[in-house]
């Protein structure tokens, strides 16, 4: 109760505190979360004397926050004042509660106000979206409108899907630093707010005459399906450009004569980006490019296309010299997933091959550059085959399931090897016809059909650190050993010997084990009469047979090999 002289209205008070949260999203890609804590206070004051019964006076205030807009704040005074019939008499609480002011949430109540429409930037380049030319299914003459438009920084040409397959009647040139864009990713200038616009269309020419695009210096394609054509995607020898997220099929050509069929097809390639792009079922190659010195190939798919998933270089004109080759896929082409004609320089890495008719990796020749952390496995020969090794570095690969071996190579000459896996191949883990120079080491061979490491000859350079376990005839085995150096080798649970030699004239052949062996630890069948061989501290351990069983000769230096546990011969040479 509230006391109050006769003549007088005693105003009352009430103070209110409010705590929340929010929470908005949509399951649109590109839209962010908003959600966050919200709280507010207010202080009312009735039934004021110098306003008389049933006034009102409200001073409020609101804070919020969220990652999306950060801080926001409000503050409020509102005062009401009664006019009419019944105005001087007091109100009770159930009819101050009538008269309150419905409070909306302005997040969700959009109509408060207006704002300026936001500029949008293209999510590639950051370059500010201006004058745009649309080209659709209805629209003739393809080639001539895309050469009439604009190719100025920051103007697009967009293809729309709304009515259906474009078809152009000729090759579509872009012009020099030209983009053409179907589904595309675009960024909010003022807010970061990024949002995919368009629909994929798709661009093609049943009848695989001519190409479909062809680029030129600073061009760009943005998220169409391409199919058909003589090849896909064309080029000659053209720079900075960008190919991103298109899916290119299904052209034929080689009925018209030879480079046809492709799904991309380059002359040369030096400063440009193909990023994101899906090639598939092409007559001839996926992506095909004669010399590539620079820039980036980076997570593309190449499958089920009828010759190689990626073709790069040319006998004629060199191959693969500088730039990046990465985290591309090969899979269930009908001959190579990746074939290099030859490798000078450069990185290709983390690339995976699988499934393919032929090999997953086929390389004439490597004579400089960075060969690592590519995966083959079930493809229809070899995971690896290189006809030269004569420099860089190959490392930390692997070789899995393949119907031949998992690493063949036919020469090595210079180089290191080093760190790779072979596990499973129905070959050899790892073949090698000669190797004359160079650094083999560290690399593992597991559960091949054949052999764990298979030599023809060994001339020269370092074989070491490198183990076979589990293979299914010998752990190591070697035609004819001339020099080089072999050491530090261990060779485990073969189903035959642990190092088998046929015939060694040279080099050094110190430190290695042999153990657990079904057969002998160390077979070697001859030393030849006037050998420069060493053959020293090595180690037999338990095979099942010999320990050593030389046939014939005896090496020029010997002495501490040793054994134990072995069925005979626990002492070598």
């Amino acid at each position: 109760m509230v006391d109050k002289q006769p003549g007088t209205i005693a105003p009352i008070k009430s103070t209110a505190p409010y705590a929340g949260g929010y929470f908005f999203d949509r399951s649109t890609s590109g839209f962010d979360a908003i959600a966050g804590p919200r709280v507010r206070a207010e202080l009312r004051l009735y039934d004021l004397d110098w306003l008389g019964a049933g006034s009102r006076l409200v001073l409020g205030g609101q804070y919020q926050y969220d990652d999306v807009r950060g801080s926001q704040g409000g503050a409020l005074l509102q005062v009401r004042v009664p006019f009419g019939p019944g105005a001087s008499r007091p109100m009770n609480r159930l009819q101050r509660r009538m008269l309150n002011a419905i409070v909306r949430d302005d997040d969700i109540v959009t109509n408060t106000g207006r704002r300026a429409d936001e500029r949008a930037l293209l999510a590639k380049t950051n370059q500010r979206i201006n004058a745009v030319t649309v080209v659709d299914g209805m629209t003739s003459n393809v080639p001539g409108v895309v050469a009439a438009a604009s190719n100025d920084p920051g103007d697009l040409v967009v293809f729309d899907s709304s009515q259906g397959t474009i078809q152009p009647s000729a090759t579509i040139q872009l012009q020099p630093g030209q983009t053409i864009g179907g589904q595309f990713q675009v960024i909010g200038e003022t807010t970061g707010a990024i949002v995919t616009f368009g629909q994929r269309p798709t661009v093609s020419d049943p009848t695989n005459v001519f190409d479909i695009f062809t680029l030129d210096d600073g061009t760009s394609l943005l998220g169409l399906n391409i199919t058909g054509g003589a090849n896909g995607i064309g080029g000659d020898d053209v720079t900075g450009f960008s190919l991103c997220d298109n899916h290119v099929s299904s052209a034929v050509g080689s009925n018209q004569g030879e480079g046809l069929g492709n799904g991309l097809r380059l002359q040369g390639e030096n400063s440009g980006q193909i990023i994101y792009n899906v090639f598939m079922g092409n007559e001839t190659n996926g992506l095909q490019i004669r010399e590539f010195t620079g820039g980036l190939i980076s997570g593309n798919t190449a499958s089920q296309n009828g010759d190689d998933g990626f073709d790069i270089g040319n006998v004629e004109v060199g191959g693969f010299s500088g730039g990046i080759f990465e985290n591309n896929v090969a899979n269930e082409n009908m001959d190579d997933g990746f074939d290099f004609v030859v490798i000078e320089g450069g990185e290709i890495r983390n690339n995976r091959a699988t499934g393919n008719s032929e090999n997953g990796f086929k390389i004439l020749e490597m004579d400089a550059g960075i060969f690592s952390g590519n995966i083959s496995g079930q493809n229809g020969d070899d995971g690896f085959d290189f006809d030269g090794f004569l420099g860089g570095v190959f490392e930390n690969n692997s070789a899995s399931g393949n119907s031949d071996d998992g690493f063949d190579f036919e020469f090595v000459e210079g180089g290191e090897i080093r760190n790779n896996r072979a596990t499973g191949n129905s070959e050899n883990g790892f073949e090698i016809f000669e190797m004359d120079a160079g650094i083999i080491s560290g690399n593992i061979a597991s559960q091949s059909g054949d052999d764990g490491f298979d030599f023809g000859g060994f001339l020269g350079g370092v074989f070491e650190n490198n183990s076979a376990s589990g293979n299914s005839d010998d752990g190591f085995d070697f035609e004819f050993v001339e020099g080089g150096v072999i050491r530090n080798n261990r060779a485990t649970n073969s189903d035959e010997n642990g190092f088998d030699f046929d015939l060694i004239e040279g080099g050094q052949i110190t430190n290695n084990q042999a153990a657990d062996n079904t057969e002998d630890g160390f077979f070697i069948f001859r030393f030849a009469g006037q050998n420069m061989a060493t053959f020293a501290n090595n180690s037999a351990l338990r095979n099942t047979v010999n320990g050593y069983n030389i046939i014939m000769g005896i090496p020029q230096t010997g002495g501490g090999n040793m054994g134990s546990g072995n069925g005979a011969n626990d002492v070598g040479p």
